[in-house]
């Protein structure tokens, strides 16, 4: 295992620092090659112009695959229903927080101008789970560090550009995910086990107690996609935090996604060439041993970054 470890470092680092999103995928029976790049979500869709052969790929492959599928042309398309928003029968968020700690939250998204009203969380929100809510800060976040890093905040998705791509050019778009395990992001079963709505609101009070960090992880994260350097992308996204139940969460649902996909992946691949595009995380980070690179090469791939040409 630590031999396939220090393999897997020595491939990143032979790498340019810019040229580690992309990677192509042969071998095993492979009779064209396939390709997965890791996204950020938040990206501009110029920054498909920045990553080295991206555009070569998109023109090459016969089909496209991503975590889901955005445009409502497909049956693959997920349309979540209202009943994961909200809690289970008589249960209420409240219930789980004493008086302070309701306190503490309603002045933390109150003041992150989430919600217009100051008393918005136990007068109109305590039907909605704390993954729900947790989902909704983590997308404010994102929103702003996008803004402040990339310049804007992309009308839509950096990965659904690549399925309007596809569609465009009447090639074959999919979902790794179905609409089960999309369900399950807010509802109490979440990936791995089922976590119980306690443990939810434990993980929003985590969130919320320690939003100044996660939130310079986010920043660090996008500025490091900026400049394409998957070691430190994935360095900082497996900084492991003090709560185990909200790194349970952030491990679970990233890995436990990777196990999945990494088992539709090749009868996917052996019918089309195929360019997969999912959030970098999920690439991998050398010591988790269930990001899809290494998931992949256990499978019997070979896996080679798309190189930038060297500078004369």
């Amino acid at each position: 295992m630590i031999k396939k470890i220090l393999v897997f470092v020595a491939v990143l680092l032979s790498a340019p620092s810019n040229a580690q999103l992309l990677w192509k995928i042969t071998g095993n029976g492979l009779s064209k090659p396939s390709y997965l790049l890791g996204s950020m979500h938040y990206a501009p869709a110029n920054f498909i112009d920045s990553i080295q052969g991206l555009k070569a790929v998109m023109a090459e492959v016969e089909q496209w695959y991503g975590e889901v599928v955005d445009s409502d042309t497909t049956v693959n398309n997920y349309i979540p229903n209202d009943s994961v928003l909200e809690m289970p029968g008589d249960s209420v968020l409240s219930d789980f927080y004493t008086t302070k700690e309701q306190n503490r939250i309603n002045h933390f998204i109150y003041r992150l101008t989430v919600f217009d009203e100051e008393d918005f969380l136990w007068e109109k929100e305590d039907d909605t789970p704390g993954a729900a809510l947790h989902d909704l800060v983590k997308e404010h976040i994102n929103e702003d560090n996008a803004k402040f890093v990339f310049g804007s905040i992309p009308e839509i998705s950096f990965d659904t550009n690549f399925e309007l791509d596809a569609i465009k050019n009447n090639k074959p778009v999919g979902a790794l995910d179905d609409s089960e395990l999309h369900r399950s992001v807010l509802s109490d079963k979440l990936y791995l086990g089922r976590r119980k709505l306690k443990k939810q609101a434990k993980v929003l009070l985590y969130f919320i107690d320690n939003y100044a960090k996660i939130n310079l992880r986010v920043y660090r994260t996008m500025v490091e996609y900026q400049s394409q350097d998957l070691l430190r992308i994935n360095n900082t996204h497996g900084i492991k935090t003090r709560n185990k139940e909200y790194h349970k969460t952030k491990t679970a649902s990233v890995q436990g996604r990777n196990i999945t996909w990494a088992k539709k992946m090749p009868p996917i691949m052996a019918d089309k060439s195929t360019l997969f595009v999912v959030g970098v995380a999920h690439l991998g980070h050398p010591k988790e041993k269930r990001g899809l690179l290494q998931l992949l090469q256990k499978a019997g791939y070979t896996l080679k970054p798309i190189s930038q040409p060297s500078q004369n």
